[in-house]
């Protein structure tokens, strides 16, 4: 039998597939970095952990930084739930601030003295500002505990908020809230009228009272650890152990507003609602929120991580599933009982977040006075989210994308395709009034974000000038888009006929 030669298939049809480009993976904003002084056990400059089991294989379970990371992954809808995860990074030779103390003698011969008091004074002096403490009465103490019924007592002074007081043998111990050079604090003559003061007989400042200043940080600063670690991985939210005086935490403010992070402060002292948070809004710092909880410091950066982690618990692939932290409930942290209404109505002006009841229930109350935190976090998100999907229209293109207005019309569908979807996961709101200053067609501008929620306008390719032409640029585009907001205050009025 003669062969006969078999002519291939691709002489009519030839055929050839080649994958589409991969795309740029979008970072994920639900990520956070704690900058921690603890040292690993073995050496670590960074390292990525979705659990607190973990974190204690490498710091131990005694470290702050494990405590901190239970707090951390302990949340009810906290950052597991947004698919995030947590960087951390050792500081190096990182020591932080301290606090001032102020111990007084030996007070065991006071005692009778002491017990005969029944309206006595003295002056607790915080730096430059003295509180006066009146209406001590110590009748009731007992010899074997007095120093420990005093300090009972002077706890229950509630102008005493921002000040730590403890019993060590028979010498009473007070604490600043606050650290650095500038903390200072002693018992010293009270300025109010009437009673017995007890520092001038010497009662509370007998002789061998010893006060110790307040030192700042040391070592490696947050902005240093965040320029060496930066390039190496991705993290969003910014958190530390490291206490820090007021002068180097606006310095921090200071460099993380130039990037695209968030920093978040926690404070244990009062004073920082019109002192150093004021400050950080008034400077305009919005990348850096700050929080006052004033059951002690270490307590104010375990509420304040557990807060960082419910808001970085959002799914934006979602539909509904936008949030805010305010009304929530905080796992494993108590509420803070030292904030009076005065207190919590200046802390919501000045931006800082609380964690107190509310009607006896324990929740969060955010304070806006320096942007609300989930407003910035959408924003960030929906930036970078547009970003890569602008950036894939052109990476993941086989051929390319042609400098005419069909161009020009597949790059507004990428920002359309992540706007829409901000609209489904509830960032971007619908039926809202658009008050600000408007682009494009005014008439359309507000119907599309009344409708849509919002606008998208881009010049038309001939406006393009021969030198962007030649660099083959795309017209200017702009976008508007109205957020939805929160409802955090109802008030209801009402008429009643009989």
């Amino acid at each position: 039998m003669t062969d006969v030669p078999v002519l291939s298939l691709s002489n009519i049809v030839e055929i050839n597939f080649s994958m589409v480009p991969q795309g740029l993976q979008l970072p994920n904003i639900n990520s956070a970095v704690f900058f921690t002084t603890d040292t690993p056990q073995t050496a670590i400059e960074h390292k990525q952990y979705l659990s607190a089991s973990e974190v204690a294989v490498d710091y131990g379970t005694s470290s702050e930084t494990f405590k901190m990371t239970t707090s951390f992954f302990s949340q009810d809808n906290g950052i597991l739930q947004g698919s995030g995860y947590l960087v951390i990074v050792p500081l190096i030779n990182s020591v932080s601030a301290t606090t001032a103390t102020f111990t007084t003698g030996e007070l065991t011969t006071n005692f009778a003295a002491l017990k005969a008091v029944t309206d006595g004074k003295i002056g607790v002096k915080i730096g430059a500002t003295t509180i006066d403490i009146t209406n001590l009465n110590f009748s009731q103490i007992s010899e074997t505990s007095f120093v420990a019924d005093i300090v009972s007592i002077l706890k229950q002074k509630t102008s005493l908020r921002d000040v730590v007081i403890s019993a060590s043998a028979d010498k009473i111990i007070l604490e600043t809230k606050i650290v650095g050079e500038s903390a200072t604090i002693d018992f010293v003559v009270s300025g109010a009228s009437g009673g017995t003061d007890l520092f001038v007989a010497g009662l509370l400042h007998p002789a061998g009272s010893v006060a110790t200043l307040g030192a700042n940080a040391t070592g490696e600063t947050i902005t240093e650890a965040h320029t060496r670690i930066e390039g190496k991985v991705f993290y969003y939210a910014i958190l530390t152990n490291l206490r820090m005086e007021d002068t180097l935490c606006q310095e921090t403010a200071t460099s993380i507003q130039a990037t695209k992070k968030m920093l978040f402060l926690s404070f244990a002292s009062t004073t920082a609602i019109s002192g150093i948070a004021k400050t950080i809004k008034d400077a305009g710092l919005v990348r850096t929120k700050c929080r006052i909880y004033t059951n002690g410091i270490f307590d104010a950066i375990l509420m304040n991580v557990a807060s960082v982690s419910k808001l970085l618990g959002v799914n934006y692939n979602g539909v509904s599933t936008a949030k805010t932290i305010n009304n929530k409930r905080l796992q494993g942290i108590s509420p803070d009982n030292n904030l009076t209404q005065s207190l919590v109505t200046e802390a919501r002006t000045q931006g800082l977040t609380m964690y107190s009841n509310i009607a006896g229930i324990p929740q969060v109350i955010n304070g806006g006075g320096n942007g609300y935190d989930d407003n910035q976090i959408n924003l960030d998100s929906l930036s970078l989210s547009i970003q890569y999907g602008v950036a894939n229209v052109l990476v993941q293109t086989t051929t390319r994308i042609p400098q005419t207005e069909e161009g020009v019309t597949n790059i507004e569908s990428a920002i359309r395709r992540v706007c829409n979807q901000f609209v489904t996961n509830g960032c971007i709101g619908l039926g809202l009034e658009w008050t600000g200053e408007t682009f494009g067609n005014p008439d359309v501008f507000k119907s599309a974000i009344a409708q849509d929620g919002f606008y998208i306008f881009s010049s038309p390719i001939t406006s393009l000038t021969s030198t962007q032409r030649e660099n083959r640029e795309a017209p200017p585009i702009q976008i508007a888009v109205q957020f939805s907001g929160a409802i955090y205050i109802v008030k209801i009025t009402g008429i009643v006929q009989a």
